[in-house]
């Protein structure tokens, strides 16, 4: 079977856009808010970072394959276990500004 297009990404790009317009989505709107890749990554970064503190003072332990999976994936990090709080206060260091922006825009229970 041959492709019509230039090559996967453009196909996968046209399915896209195809997908989202009978969605109802406007795709370069999507494309402008969309974080960008940096953005993202420097996200689940501190998201990794906080839930190895997390795990810490919680005494983790996995119990699901889930877990696992999780636990594996932050062992591979280097983000879990740690020998002691410094190693673990030194490689999960997060920006304050995010622990500002938390309490501002989100409430505790």
């Amino acid at each position: 079977m041959q492709m019509e297009h230039d090559s996967v990404f453009e196909f996968l790009t046209r399915s896209f856009i195809w997908y989202n317009s009978i969605m109802g989505y406007d795709y370069w709107y999507s494309v402008a808010i969309a974080p960008t890749k940096r953005e993202r990554t420097e996200k689940l970064e501190a998201l990794s970072k906080v839930l190895a503190k997390i795990w810490y003072y919680g005494n983790w332990k996995c119990e699901t394959a889930n877990e696992r999976v999780m636990q594996m994936l932050m062992e591979e990090l280097g983000l879990y276990p740690f020998k002691d709080e410094d190693e673990m206060i030194e490689k999960t260091a997060v920006d304050e500004d995010l622990y500002v922006k938390a309490k501002a825009s989100v409430p505790l229970k």
